[in-house]
């Protein structure tokens, strides 16, 4: 297809993408695909495309999105795309910039920007699948008259190709880990602001103006229909000025709260596992409420406040121009330094009251978990006794902070009098104009509106700082920089269809591991080899450091030194996601869980989902394999039972099956069990065992002495 790049130079296309479209600054060089551009497609050679990109993409700081776009969805995709990379052929890839009415806008070789149409993209990207059933269709209508066949045609093949996908689809964006400045331009948060700001401001001028004139007017006894029409006209005026302020202060909330949840789902996935089961399930619970809170709250009380504050620097302009003059608004200044300093003690009270009420989370968690312990060793006079005790402290708490909030109003409204007191002086003088004490006593009024509202808005902006500072490690946790990997050293790791038996696979040279706060190191200067082929039994006592170094090699943790290497490449040089990729694991069970899913997203969510029809099969026989094809025929709707919390209840045995099948189906050249038979009789762990030999091509399994 014109204008399309060969798969030799699509680093080069990708890196010419992401520095047009300005997702990055910085562009390092990619290395091309090293195998010839005339390779034959395989199975394993896709698989290899999409692994390489997905590391490039990481190389040069963007994500890359691989699709499975339903056949009847391409069409609407195209219409909205970008940027993306499209395989159109073999050997061609488009390189999309963006989608607009007139076509879709790609980067040729030269990062020259053409457009080309919807249709014929569309038509290139279905010309593959459609060779597979064009025949079959035009043999069916053969007799048909050729006036009514080409219709009739196009409508048949639609309806064979409705359940077809296109897989060979990447969408690139900006990856959550960016910095909060890259993140929240992207987000065009800044161009939503300052249009909210810009339509705000006119509208409180025209109000403000509205009411000036009226007021001159009134003064001056010049009230007729002209300047009551005018003043009808600034008000009028102000009122889309109002609607497009509430439009932009909406699309500025839904685009910071997206981008709060984003970072927040990544940075929850990027902690460290010490750091998530020292906080506890209680904590992290409480943490995505408090999400909730800083979403909601910091964006009605961020946009009140800087309004509040916006109204009370016009009121004191106002204020300088009346009758009370500078000692007017030195006033003012006083009432928002009273106010402030409530303010901080209100934020003192609650923020202690937020802390009772985390560690009730925690404790109601930790109960809930463990209640059927409680209720088999506690007596019943003994089960609530520390509840009642901590709801007391947090009853308590609350009231303080209620109150302290109940004060805040109550300063706000205290401008009143002391305005009207600043105006006595002029008053009672009598030197002052009447139409001074007018904008004076109109300061006032604006001025105790603008406390009010601040009132509402920096309460709410108060809360949502108290609940910024929970979830603030989830936040930045984003900005941590996964293990990226080099692109140009994939091949050194890639394995044949047929790997080699006894080729080295995995080194382990000195590898150290120290917890954070300990002074032992929980594995000490270890070392040894698996090639291809082996079936390693790691034993040692409990709490001897065998699940440690599970999580050495399957890459959750890190090394405090030594060396570990996979087909000669360290973790840091693959890639976090390409070393999961060859390492599979099947964690102990404790630390293994079912997800309230289809039993087949449960079995090959590791390996791909969508499924293929060859994955689906293969899961079928794996099952049949551990003996949990009675499973599959006892429940009514088999690999598409709901399982989990609210579905399907598995047994302990089944459980166990069900993580070692999803480690087997995950494809991985080695695969890690940690203590993955401990919960199967004799007979399912005879079954078991000899299913993980068959298919793992190499294997550790970690089980007691």
């Amino acid at each position: 297809m014109e204008h399309s790049w060969p798969r030799a130079r699509l680093g080069e296309g990708l890196s010419a993408l992401v520095r047009k479209t300005g997702l990055r600054r910085n562009i390092p060089h990619i290395p091309h695909i090293d195998e010839p551009p005339d390779a034959p497609p395989s199975e394993r050679d896709n698989e290899q495309l999409h692994e390489w990109l997905d590391t490039a993409a990481a190389w040069l700081g963007v994500e890359a999105q691989a699709l499975s776009l339903p056949h009847p969805e391409l069409y609407g995709f195209l219409k909205a795309s970008g940027p993306a990379i499209v395989r159109v052929s073999d050997d061609a890839f488009l390189v999309v910039v963006s989608a607009t009415r007139r076509g879709l806008r790609v980067l040729d070789e030269d990062s020259r920007v053409h457009t080309l149409t919807q249709k014929s993209v569309g038509q290139a990207l279905q010309k593959n699948i459609e060779e597979g059933v064009a025949g079959e269709v035009d043999a069916l209508l053969e007799g048909v008259s050729l006036s009514r066949r080409g219709r009739a045609r196009a409508h048949m093949i639609e309806e064979r190709l409705h359940d077809e996908t296109f897989e060979d689809i990447w969408l690139l964006r900006a990856p959550p880990g960016t910095s909060v400045a890259e993140d929240v331009r992207h987000a065009g948060i800044p161009r939503l602001l300052a249009a909210f700001a810009t339509a705000y401001f006119i509208e409180y001028g025209l109000f403000v103006a509205s009411w000036w004139l009226l007021g001159r007017g009134a003064l001056r006894g010049q009230i007729d229909a002209s300047w009551l029409a005018a003043w009808a006209l600034l008000f009028i005026t102000m009122l889309p000025f109002r609607m497009v302020a509430t439009w932009y202060e909406g699309r500025v909330a839904v685009a910071a709260g997206a981008l709060l949840k984003r970072r927040l789902l990544i940075g929850a996935m990027r902690l460290d596992p010490d750091e998530t089961r020292k906080d506890g399930a209680g904590s992290h619970m409480a943490r995505v409420l408090e999400s909730e809170a800083v979403e909601s709250l910091a964006m009605s009380g961020g946009l009140l406040s800087a309004a509040g504050f916006l109204q009370l620097a016009i009121c004191g302009v106002v204020l300088a121009l009346g009758s009370g003059g500078i000692a007017h608004v030195l006033l003012l200044a006083l009432t928002v330094i009273l106010f402030m300093l409530v303010a901080w003690r209100y934020f003192q009270k609650r923020s202690r009251w937020t802390s009772t009420r985390f560690r009730l989370s925690q404790d109601l968690i930790e109960r809930m978990v463990g209640h059927r312990t409680r209720l088999a060793q506690l007596s019943p006079s003994e089960r609530h006794e520390r509840e009642d005790l901590s709801l007391a402290g947090y009853v308590e708490d609350a009231q303080a902070a209620d109150r302290v909030y109940s004060f805040l109003f109550h300063v706000a409204r205290v401008w009143f009098p002391i305005g009207f007191l600043g105006l006595a002086p002029a008053f009672i003088s009598g030197q002052a104009s009447l139409g001074r004490l007018a904008v004076a006593l109109g300061g006032v009024i604006l001025a105790a509106r603008a406390l009010d509202q601040l009132a509402t808005g920096f309460a709410d902006l108060l809360d949502a700082g108290i609940a910024w500072q929970r979830i603030a490690p989830l936040f930045h946790a984003a900005s941590r920089e996964p293990t990226r990997g080099d692109p140009s050293v994939l091949s050194l790791a890639r394995r044949s269809k047929e790997p080699r038996r006894g080729r080295p696979l995995l080194d382990v040279s000195e590898l150290t591991y120290r917890y954070a706060g300990r002074s032992e190191p929980a594995i000490r200067a270890t070392s040894f080899r698996v090639s291809s082929g082996d079936q390693v039994l790691l034993t040692s006592p409990s709490g001897g450091g065998k699940s440690t170094v599970v999580s050495l090699l399957n890459g959750l943790r890190r090394p405090t030194s030594g060396t570990l290497l996979f087909e000669g490449v360290d973790p840091m040089s693959l890639g976090a996601e390409a070393w999961t990729r060859r390492v599979a694991t099947a964690p102990q069970f404790h630390e293994n869980h079912v997800f309230t899913e289809v039993f087949a997203f449960n079995l090959l969510m590791g390996r791909r989902w969508p499924p293929t029809k060859s994955d689906w099969e293969e899961a079928v026989t794996v099952c049949e394999e551990l003996g949990l094809g009675p499973l599959l025929r006892r429940m009514p709707g088999g690999m598409n039972q709901l399982i989990g919390d609210t579905g399907w209840q598995l047994s302990h045995g089944e459980r166990s099956r069900l993580y070692l099948a999803r480690a087997l189906l995950q494809g991985g050249a080695l695969v890690l069990l940690d203590e993955s038979f401990g919960a199967l009789d004799p007979d399912n762990l005879r079954k078991a065992l000899m299913c993980a030999r068959k298919r793992a091509e190499s294997l550790i399994v970690i089980a007691h002495p």
